[in-house]
């Protein structure tokens, strides 16, 4: 033995690995949804007479965005993911690319 470690991903992570790719693929889109949702906030706040109580409402645009890009994020991430895979399939025909 050289003293160098190979190890297959797929073995190593079993069954679940689809799943996992997929939250880590849903994690990105939740954290550019978040930031897309806490701008538009963020505007609505200062750009209105709602700018006085700025430093309350900041608070709440926070907690607000955490919590509405959630879901958002997690009914998004599949359809870019199809789309994807539609375009792959339109480039090269004879490759079976699945989700």
């Amino acid at each position: 033995m050289d003293g160098t470690f190979a190890c297959d991903m797929r073995l190593a992570v079993g069954a679940g690995a689809g799943y996992v790719e997929e939250n880590a693929y849903r994690i990105l889109i939740y954290a550019m949804v978040q930031a897309v949702v806490f701008g538009a906030g963020v505007v609505l706040v200062l750009a209105t007479p709602l700018a006085q109580t700025a430093t309350r409402l900041m608070l709440w645009v926070i907690g607000l965005s955490l919590l509405i890009s959630a879901p958002i994020a997690w009914l998004l991430a599949p359809m870019t993911q199809a789309r994807h895979a539609r375009e792959m399939n339109e480039r090269d025909p004879t490759r079976s690319f699945e989700i």
